[in-house]
């Protein structure tokens, strides 16, 4: 579904991403993971269209993605950044109703159909109490679960996710990151999503990549690129290990010399 080939991201000067290149497939739970400033973020945000890369392609479901038109990619692709903006005054069932913009006919009026999907998605995020308060009043995680409530309303085939738990208290981390897993498995969704908790990845990652300095250091299953070693080299830290039969669990010791 997300094809990436040879990707370099340059910004003022700086290489930050550096010849990576990856394959997300359909209803694919694929995490990004890494150390701060790898690159990570820089990645989605270009295949979500905020940054231009310096060379390489990009391929949405098997087209290259500069020759989608932006309508129809944001018909097929949702994203989620870090950091969230408000507008003074908006209220959260605005915000969310954006997300059926692309969709909308014409003079982009909103039909019944397109109220129902919203109420769904809003209250699949509990989110659905605060449809009147305005964003600017909402708590840093209330408004992330808007923001998620946002492109589920989008119905996109592909959902880029830059850091979603951020904000979230334990209960709503897991919520959020079982409420995407499940859209992987009942409608094929496609998901690329940066994280940084490695046993929250274990957990609801179907595959991984992992970044360090701007390039792709390991990528596969979790079993299997989490070990010991690409710990100890990706984070500088060293670890125990603790697997059972169908999954592992990360306990970090101590800074390796």
């Amino acid at each position: 579904m997300i094809q990436i080939k040879d990707l370099s991201v340059v910004i003022s000067g700086k290489t930050i991403v550096d010849g990576i290149s990856l394959e997300v497939q359909k209803g694919e739970f694929f995490a990004l993971i890494g150390p701060n400033g790898s690159g990570k973020s820089t990645v989605v945000k270009t295949i979500s269209r905020t940054l231009d890369p310096a060379r390489g392609e990009i391929k949405v479901d098997g087209r290259n993605g500069k020759i989608i038109a932006p309508g129809e990619y944001a018909r097929k692709l949702a994203a989620m950044s870090q950091h969230q903006s408000n507008i003074e005054g908006l209220k959260v069932y605005d915000r969310v109703a954006y997300g059926r913009v692309p969709h909308a006919g014409l003079f982009g009026m909103l039909k019944k159909k397109d109220h129902d999907l919203i109420r769904e998605s809003m209250e699949e995020t509990d989110v659905w109490h605060l449809r009147d308060r305005e964003l600017s009043k909402l708590s840093g995680g209330e408004l992330q679960r808007v923001c998620l409530a946002a492109c589920f309303a989008q119905e996109p085939e592909v959902l880029i996710l830059d850091e979603p738990t951020n904000h979230l208290d334990i209960k709503h981390q897991h919520r959020i990151l079982s409420l995407v897993k499940r859209r992987t498995r009942k409608n094929g969704l496609t998901v690329l999503c940066v994280l940084h908790d490695i046993n929250q990845t274990i957990r609801y990652a179907d595959r991984i990549g992992i970044m360090k300095s701007g390039t792709l250091r390991a990528e596969g299953i979790p079993g299997e690129v989490i070990n010991e070693k690409n710990i100890r080299e990706i984070y500088d830290m060293n670890s125990r290990i603790h697997r059972s039969q169908d999954s592992c669990f990360v306990e970090f010791t101590e800074l390796s010399e």
